[in-house]
């Protein structure tokens, strides 16, 4: 039962442990990517992104992009992406592009009066030659499609593709996300709370032991002496007699703690020596057999 305790202690560390490490790492990942990614966390290779506009909400799609979804973007090359099909009329010129189409991209995206991060449809990409793209994008949402307004930028600033997005982990980017939870209007309590609980419970844990034990060699102790005042027959009404048979029986266990602690130390340190000799046993019997 001891060593099924002790087999479960072990582990119950070893994962709380292992969590909080997971969590450190994630948050710092998250932390220090932002400065060559746009502004947009990353981790395990993933960015992730709080989706703050309805540019990709379409209500024809159950599974659109809305506001308030969490989307988890990969790195990729121009290689990689596929354009949504054009629509076309009659004379052959394109006068739509299918949204069930395409890949879903996210890019940084510059104009002279303000820069942003956006996540839109791809629906072109025109080639410039020297391994340099233009690459034309437009959201979902039927007001914007209905323009026809398409966003033209240079593939230097390609972020990746969508691959997953959902409310729910918009919802999760919303607390846990500093950038995310001041869109989202909250505040990102996650990180702090999922690594200090652990480690409270992990100081708990370790301390929880000792004043346990404390309590319980007190309470040993305590007993050990009433009953040598009564086995030495101290009347009880003469305080002082007790009281100074109990300091002397206190001195007395003091002593003989003291002696068993310094008893086990000097067998550790026996041990270690017979062990130092048995080295140096071998290592000349080594040198004599070459």
């Amino acid at each position: 039962m001891k060593v099924f305790k002790k087999v479960l202690s072990i582990s119950v560390d070893v994962i709380l442990v292992g969590f909080i490490i997971l969590l450190i790492y994630v948050q710092v990942s998250m932390m220090t990517s932002k400065g060559n990614n746009y502004g947009v966390p990353r981790a395990f290779g993933k960015s992730f992104l709080y989706v703050a506009s309805e540019s990709m909400d379409d209500p024809d799609n159950p599974n659109g992009i809305h506001k308030g979804s969490g989307i988890i973007i990969d790195q990729c090359s121009v290689s990689d992406l596929t354009p949504s099909t054009p629509i076309k009329n009659e004379k052959g010129e394109i006068i739509d592009y299918d949204k069930s189409t395409g890949d879903v991209v996210t890019f940084y995206y510059v104009t002279s009066s303000y820069s942003i991060v956006d996540t839109h449809r791809l629906v072109e990409i025109i080639d410039n030659g020297g391994g340099s793209y233009t690459m034309k994008t437009m959201g979902d949402n039927p007001e914007a499609h209905k323009k026809f307004i398409t966003e033209t930028w240079d593939s230097k600033y390609l972020i990746g593709k969508e691959v997953y997005h959902s409310d729910a982990l918009g919802s999760f980017l919303a607390i846990s996300s500093s950038d995310a939870a001041s869109k989202a209007g909250g505040v990102a309590w996650f990180f702090p709370v999922a690594i200090l609980v652990p480690a409270l419970i992990l100081t708990a844990m370790y301390v929880y032991d000792p004043i346990k034990n404390y309590i319980k060699e007190s309470k040993k102790r305590k007993q050990m002496i009433e009953e040598a005042i009564d086995k030495a027959g101290i009347d009880r009404n003469d305080e002082k007699a007790v009281e100074l048979f109990r300091m002397k029986e206190e001195m007395r266990l003091d002593y003989i703690e003291e002696y068993e602690a310094n008893k086990a130390k000097y067998r550790k340190e026996l041990e270690k020596a017979k062990e130092r000799a048995k080295k140096e046993a071998r290592k000349e019997i080594s040198k004599g057999e070459k």
